[in-house]
């Protein structure tokens, strides 16, 4: 089946030999079986196994929109999948175990018995997932494990920051794909464009309206507490609706592995251009990492170590970052 780029292989129910899925779920009681009797492969980069006949729709439903998602984190944000595991990922749909999932490396066989290193994502408790928002959003969460920059060092609500910032991340592009009619609702489990409106607008908005209005100081996103992580989310959310896309991207992996890194990678991903636009997503000034730039569209404000609040111009901002040498002019 093809719809688009994506390609979704079938493979013929029940396989051949059951696969069993690689992950033990830690302390879940009870245990539950994780043999695998179907499997739906997004070729080449995803294989989704399921234990039932009846769960291959939602199979379908999962690789059809992982290819979605893969068409994201490698076009837009041109990222890469982990080269440990071939930059291909598992995803196991499990009947048992509690609602939610995860993502992790482990060790696994390949079709020929030989030992690998495999890229798997599990998904619990499918029978609870019942809206289609919902399976959209658990299926970012642990792709954004699999393919965002790792952020760690949290306490709550999970050790690392991207599972979350991937559902926030990807769904806001995945609504904005949808609403301008790049991709079918076909790719994404059906859902209705109002019903992601309405997660977007309560779960997303808001960060980034509250980011706007902070000035983007590394100390306001330490911590190790839930608080800290929506820092930090608020941060990269406004950032990608802020600046052009190749600046955002860039920043992704241009930070560390700690969340007030990220200002440095904005820093450094802005002075990559010699001229940057930018559309502010909120009314009224914005904060920009200008340095000893110059602006041919609007006003400065004040400034604050490298970064200056900028009042949009007629013409929106049109800066002239500073270059890596740090000369004021190119």
């Amino acid at each position: 089946m093809k719809q688009g780029s994506a390609t979704v292989q079938v493979e013929p129910f029940p396989l051949a030999t059951p696969k069993v899925c690689p992950v033990q779920v830690g302390d879940a009681k009870p245990q539950f079986s994780t043999q695998i009797t179907c499997r739906v492969d997004g070729v080449v980069r995803f294989r989704v196994f399921a234990q039932e006949k009846p769960e291959v729709g939602h199979a379908m439903a999962t690789a059809r929109f992982l290819l979605r998602l893969y068409e994201l984190s490698s076009g837009a944000l041109r990222l890469r999948l982990s080269p440990d595991s071939g930059g291909k990922v598992d995803v196991y749909l499990c009947q048992g175990g509690p609602s939610g999932g995860e993502q992790r490396l482990a060790g696994d066989f390949d079709d020929d018995g030989r030992p690998v290193t495999a890229n798997v994502i599990l998904v619990y408790d499918v029978g609870s997932l019942t809206d289609k928002v919902e399976w959209l959003r658990e299926i970012a969460h642990e792709f954004g494990h699999a393919s965002l920059p790792a952020v760690g060092g949290y306490r709550e609500p999970e050790d690392w920051a991207n599972g979350y910032l991937g559902e926030k991340l990807y769904l806001k592009m995945t609504q904005e794909k949808l609403r301008s009619g790049a991709w079918p609702s076909a790719d994404l489990f059906g859902v209705e464009p109002a019903s992601l409106d309405r997660w977007v607008s309560r779960e997303v908005d808001p960060l980034v309206k509250e980011a706007n209005q902070v000035e983007p100081k590394p100390a306001s996103l330490k911590g190790t507490t839930a608080k800290a992580m929506r820092a930090y989310h608020a941060r990269v959310l406004w950032a990608y609706a802020t600046f052009p896309r190749s600046i955002f991207a860039r920043s992704l992996v241009l930070g560390g592995t700690k969340s007030t890194d990220y200002f440095g990678g904005l820093e450094l991903a802005f002075g990559e251009l010699e001229r940057v636009d930018v559309r502010p997503a909120q009314p009224g000034p914005v904060w920009l990492p200008l340095g000893k730039g110059k602006l041919t569209s609007g006003k400065i404000l004040s400034r604050s170590g490298k970064w200056a609040k900028v009042q949009p111009g007629p013409k929106g901002i049109i800066a002239i970052p500073e270059s890596p040498d740090g000369a004021t002019t190119r």
